[in-house]
């Protein structure tokens, strides 16, 4: 059986050698040895009787216990999810719906400590761990140092969500050297970072999961976002040759390319310019976070074992 331990709490009545069980705390998994605490409280007469007959009792117990959890309660091992820039918007979405389908979440911000703090303590709410840890992906000694912690605290690193990236739309004749390069750093640099030490850990057990978050704007030309466009359509490239790669160690690669999403980011569009995207929709409306990471989270699933290599646009028909 792989339950290597049970923990007991027996409280009992002072005066009746009967014992009345308060509890049994639980039962958890671990590497080691039984250990059974029995506690008794009674008179000095009733103490060997009262003490056999809850030895007895005990041994009852744990057998049907353990017959129960062999015939419907094989540990289920957990698994763990990093979401990059996860600290609002697209990628807080998708850390909560990971959350919500069994997920441990590492909650990956770059400058906003309290947010990721609070993203971790709504994970915690819905009873999964998760962890915040600070990392600009396109430092790559940060990236791997932000692995190597994650890897501390948690047993693996099932799926990965490259989602930290930056948007900063400039005409062509106004597009200062900074600007390119901070965004080629992020949206590709970043994820080839996150993919490489993710692939790592997830090669060691055959198994894995990586979903780049694109962007529209990689099939759709809108104007400003050249250089934005440009890396997203990197990362559909990106998508389907490390899908090819990573195949024949059981990791999947996928993409989704969100629309017009209800974001802070949109918040910022000026009104006029707000409605007019707006009408670009077929569907007559922006998306919402939480679409977008339940379909990353649906991506993860086993539900799509089958599916690699592949992205997905999601965007009310924009593109259509």
């Amino acid at each position: 059986y792989p339950y290597k331990s049970l923990k007991i709490v027996v409280l009992s009545h002072a005066t009746s050698p009967s014992l009345r069980f308060g509890s049994v705390t639980g039962i958890r998994p671990m590497k080691a040895s039984w250990n059974i605490l029995l506690c008794v409280q009674a008179p000095n007469e009733h103490v060997q009787p009262a003490f056999a007959w809850l030895k007895a009792y005990v041994q009852t117990l744990i057998y049907q216990t353990l017959i129960y959890l062999n015939r419907y309660g094989k540990e289920k091992k957990m698994s763990t999810a990093i979401v990059t820039g996860a600290s609002r918007g697209i990628g807080k979405a998708c850390a909560i719906e990971l959350a919500k389908a069994g997920y441990d979440v590492v909650v990956n911000y770059v400058s906003n400590e309290a947010a990721a703090q609070e993203v971790v303590k709504e994970i915690e709410g819905l009873g999964r761990k998760a962890l915040a840890i600070q990392a600009d992906t396109s430092d790559l000694k940060a990236v791997q140092a932000m692995f190597r912690t994650a890897g501390k605290e948690f047993d693996s690193i099932d799926v990965l969500v490259n989602n930290a990236g930056v948007v900063d739309d400039k005409y062509l004749l106004m597009l200062p050297e900074d600007s390119l390069e901070r965004s080629l750093n992020i949206n590709i640099k970043g994820y080839f970072h996150c993919a490489q030490n993710a692939a790592l850990k997830m090669m060691r057990k055959k198994k894995g999961c990586i979903v780049n978050v694109s962007s529209v704007s990689s099939v759709v030309a809108i104007p400003g976002q050249s250089v934005y466009s440009a890396t997203k359509g990197a990362v559909n490239a990106m998508t389907a040759t490390l899908a090819k790669e990573l195949a024949q160690y059981g990791i999947r690669v996928n993409a989704v390319a969100p629309g017009f999403i209800a974001t802070d980011m949109i918040d910022q569009i000026p009104e006029d310019q707000k409605a007019e995207h707006l009408n670009a929709v077929p569907l007559g409306r922006f998306g919402e976070a939480e679409e977008v990471g339940k379909l990353v989270c649906a991506l993860c699933s086993d539900d799509m074992a089958y599916v690699t290599g592949q992205t997905i646009i999601m965007d009310g028909g924009l593109s259509l």
